[in-house]
């Protein structure tokens, strides 16, 4: 059974008062910064950490919940329908056996790494109607280790919401992040968690391409992530409202 989904479009349609949450540790941004949150969530049973993506503001009437990886929004690409009213969840062909939907339509990845990174898109339908879609990207930096490589850069446009989340293998560490080797000087479009785990930037321009990375300490013990090279260029969509 295929769920009800618009036709495949890319880019974003507009969903008014529309608020996700990305988790990892959490976050919760201003209005203006797109009524995104960012929290990260410990599992009481295996003690590992996972990632949930959810919707705290659905368009009345909503049915379904379908879930995308990428910004296209196919049945290729569809990684989970939820259907509200009997809480049934259909597997798309994009799921994985780390990915779930809990009982309030959110996405959670357990043990998430960086090659989670990359576009999530939540799209609303009732009955056969798209009621509209919403995409942000997100980059999981992973603790560098010997063995860390130099990814090539990754590509964002113009005027996306993007988030860079700190990983530290599960465990609470104070955190400070740096942009091409020096301290953060956050901007007026960037917007730090409370536990500094998490950077927001929204949207993101141009000047904001450099290599991103946090460094992470308690007390004699320190590290740091692998890096992210961002290259911020022109976009082909509308800007945010």
């Amino acid at each position: 059974m295929e769920a009800p989904s618009a036709h495949g479009h890319r880019g974003r349609v507009p969903w008014t008062g529309l608020q996700l949450a990305v988790s990892l540790l959490i976050f919760w941004i201003p209005p203006r910064s797109g009524g995104f949150t960012v929290e990260s969530r410990q599992n009481n049973v295996t003690s590992n950490f996972c990632t949930i993506i959810s919707a705290t503001y659905m368009p009345p009437g909503t049915d379904v919940l379908i879930w995308y990886k990428g910004n296209i929004t196919n049945g290729e690409n569809r990684i989970a329908s939820y259907f509200k009213n009997h809480g049934s969840v259909i597997p798309g062909p994009a799921c994985n056996s780390r990915q779930t939907i809990n009982t309030d339509g959110s996405l959670v990845i357990h043990r998430p790494t960086r090659k989670d990174s990359g576009y999530y898109t939540l799209e609303a339908v009732r009955g056969v109607q798209s009621l509209g879609s919403v995409s942000i990207q997100v980059f999981l930096l992973d603790p560098e280790t010997p063995f860390s490589v130099q990814e090539s850069p990754s590509t964002v446009q113009e005027n996306d919401i993007v988030f860079i989340v700190c990983q530290t293998n599960g465990k609470r560490f104070s955190v400070n992040w740096y942009v091409n080797e020096q301290k953060l000087q956050k901007k007026h479009n960037m917007y730090l968690s409370s536990n500094q785990y998490t950077l927001t930037i929204n949207p993101i321009r141009r000047q904001d391409s450099g290599i991103y990375r946090c460094m992470y300490h308690r007390g004699m013990r320190f590290g740091r992530s692998e890096s992210l090279t961002l290259l911020v260029v022109q976009s082909d969509r509308s800007p945010h409202k």
